[in-house]
């Protein structure tokens, strides 16, 4: 898979692309373009960046799918490189493209649901989506 095609934002220190994993409709991550993988040792100027940047695409999230809270994690471990993934939690089930996506472990940690594989050419409609609600 091409992930640029999942790419819904470009900054100058942060790029922005939906996740292959849809088990919560509208999970995203923040992949940082210069080397680093610690949070806390990137510059002033890039965590502010992170905090414009999140603060439009949750704005967006909440307008399209109306998470009940977000989570944020920034665990480094397939890869050694820092992303921060940006998912929204839901209490309900989400019918959209003629499918149901669904929360199962909502009020817990997050947990991928393997069976909830989305196809390709849903992953572009929901990047999408988001991208035209950006504002």
């Amino acid at each position: 898979m091409d992930f640029n095609e999942l790419k819904i934002l470009d900054g100058k220190y942060w790029d922005v692309f939906l996740h292959q994993d849809q088990t919560a409709l509208g999970r995203l991550y923040f992949w940082y373009k210069k080397d680093a993988r610690d949070l806390l040792d990137v510059p002033k100027e890039a965590i502010n960046e992170f905090y414009e940047i999140g603060k439009k695409i949750k704005i967006s999230l909440i307008k399209l799918f109306k998470p009940d809270m977000f989570n944020y994690l920034v665990l480094n471990n397939a890869t050694r490189h820092l992303y921060i993934h940006l998912i929204p939690r839901y209490s309900r089930k989400i019918k959209m493209f003629g499918l149901t996506f669904s929360d199962d472990s909502f009020g817990a940690s997050y947990k991928r649901n393997p069976s909830s594989v989305v196809a390709y050419e849903i992953l572009i409609k929901i990047k999408d989506l988001i991208k035209r609600e950006i504002k």
